[in-house]
């Protein structure tokens, strides 16, 4: 690591604060900052690329031979950055990923984002009490005006999530935040909204056209909300639709202009 390193020091505490040239990875502050395994595997495995330390700031007890975490604090930009939001995901390829440290929250900002050939402006990954095995929370926002197609979809099979439509034609306005406790016994929340427009959309082998609809995902339940349908000359209508992804139990409703 090479960097400029300015520290002060008494008997008690070393005050460091460091600037870096580009380096490989974090993995060499192991030994000295404990951390929960999820922690440790968004500090040290989910981004690769070269690390720039802007800045960086902490202290050191050196009686008791270890890092004061909640004094650490400061930013960091990896160039050409590649993120996995889950193992069983593709990489998204970044133009830079944007990192920030300050009251044990970690903030990834993605900039220029590619997944598949999607855009993912606006996409970040948030640690909360990074170090706090009660506490410790990450949230992964995800953002595209891609249409809701399989590739999207994949990412949300990847968390269990299974939103029984696939979108066949058309845009989409979509964001998704999925919030994942460190403690297995909590459980994860989702939240999604997806603006559809000029669509072809299927349920399971149903295909519909539509001009515009709201895809509302609330943990388990889909909402479908003010939809409008059209299939083949049967029947034009606007649809309110809400399902329970686990039961699969639907209940709505049709205001129907012509059939």
């Amino acid at each position: 690591l090479q960097s400029n390193l300015n520290i002060e020091m008494t008997k008690e505490i070393a005050k460091f604060y460091l600037v870096s040239e580009p380096f490989k990875s974090l993995k060499f502050i192991k030994e000295f900052l404990s951390l929960p395994i999820i922690a440790e595997e968004w500090m040290y495995d989910n981004v690769e690329g070269d690390i720039k330390l802007q800045e960086f700031y902490g202290e050191y007890d050196l009686k008791n031979n270890q890092i004061i975490e909640d004094s650490l604090q400061g930013k960091a930009q990896i160039k050409e950055a590649k993120i996995r939001f889950h193992k069983d995901i593709d990489i998204v390829n970044t133009k830079s990923l944007d990192i920030s440290f300050k009251d044990n929250k970690l903030h990834f900002d993605l900039i220029e984002p590619i997944f598949k050939d999607k855009k993912l402006d606006g996409s970040y990954v948030t640690i909360h009490n990074l170090t706090s095995q009660e506490k410790g929370q990450v949230d992964v926002f995800i953002k595209t005006d891609s249409k809701l197609d399989k590739d999207v979809l994949d990412i949300l099979k990847a968390y269990k999530i299974n939103l029984p439509l696939i979108q066949k034609t058309g845009n989409t306005q979509a964001s998704l935040l999925m919030k994942f406790p460190y403690d297995a016994s909590k459980e994860m929340t989702t939240y999604g909204e997806f603006f559809i427009n000029d669509a072809q959309i299927a349920i399971n082998n149903f295909i519909f056209d539509s001009k515009n609809a709201q895809v509302v995902l609330n943990d388990t339940i889909v909402e479908i909300k003010n939809s409008d349908f059209k299939y083949k000359n049967m029947i034009d209508a606007v649809v309110n639709l809400s399902l329970d992804t686990k039961t699969l139990k639907s209940l709505g409703d049709a205001n129907i202009k012509s059939f």
